[in-house]
């Protein structure tokens, strides 16, 4: 009976973990979001029409991940590249944020999170 309260234990105490990662990581892209890209694609992700881009229901951020990963390596338009910039992780961080926030999560795509191994495999190229 010990061995199953301790199996029992460790299970809850792993998904209490994996639940706090998950929320840091998304407290993380909010954070990097709020400092690097609001102030064009507004809080609210919706942009500023005609100038600035919507990110709530646009194809690039419910695509597969790997468009608004280039875009953000390469820049486009007025939006500059932040390959140097930022980490490979703040990179994944802010693409995941952006990929599950305003209704977005509804609408990908693939499911996948965008890894920092593969940014970093994106900035190789």
């Amino acid at each position: 009976m010990k061995k199953k309260s301790n199996l029992l234990f460790y299970l809850t105490l792993g998904l209490v973990l994996t639940h706090i990662t998950i929320a840091e990581e998304s407290a993380d892209g909010l954070n990097l979001f709020i400092n690097n890209c609001s102030e064009c694609h507004q809080r609210d992700g919706r942009g500023i029409e005609g100038i600035y881009p919507a990110l709530v229901g646009s194809e690039i951020v419910t695509g597969n991940g790997i468009d608004i990963a280039q875009v953000l390596i390469i820049g486009r338009g007025e939006m500059p590249s932040f390959a140097r910039a930022m980490t490979p992780r703040d990179i994944a961080q802010i693409i995941n944020y952006i990929r599950h926030a305003w209704g977005n999560e509804e609408n990908l795509k693939t499911n996948v999170d965008i890894s920092a191994e593969s940014v970093s495999q994106l900035l190789q190229k």
